[in-house]
């Protein structure tokens, strides 16, 4: 779907982010919601002027944390992925209480 979405016509031109870490990114972000909130979560897009904006949004008020994943530990390292390929990432409070995380990803 990310891929898709960057490569379609109109957007391909004004985002220069990786179609493959911006999927990465989603997955993680999106698999996050579903393993450790009780939550739906909102997906956006949002190419413009180079970037790729992505927000995750759910209802949990619990905030994500980044942590090192110990060796021989087969997940836990998600969040340490969006850091490593995000240019920013952010967590803003929700209006009801929830929350969004927002990665920009450029190129280059």
């Amino acid at each position: 779907m990310t891929a898709a979405f960057l490569t379609r016509d109109g957007t391909a031109g004004s985002c220069a982010a990786d179609p493959g870490d911006a999927s990465l990114v989603v997955t993680e972000l999106v698999a996050n919601v579903t393993r450790h909130t009780r939550s739906s979560c909102r997906l956006s897009l949002c190419a413009q002027d180079g970037t790729l904006t992505v927000e995750v949004s759910d209802d949990s008020p619990d905030r994500p944390r980044l942590r090192p994943a110990g060796e021989g530990q087969e997940s836990g390292r998600g969040l340490l992925i969006v850091h490593a390929l995000a240019h920013t990432l952010d967590v803003l409070d929700g209006p009801a209480g929830g929350k969004t995380i927002r990665a920009t990803l450029s190129g280059g």
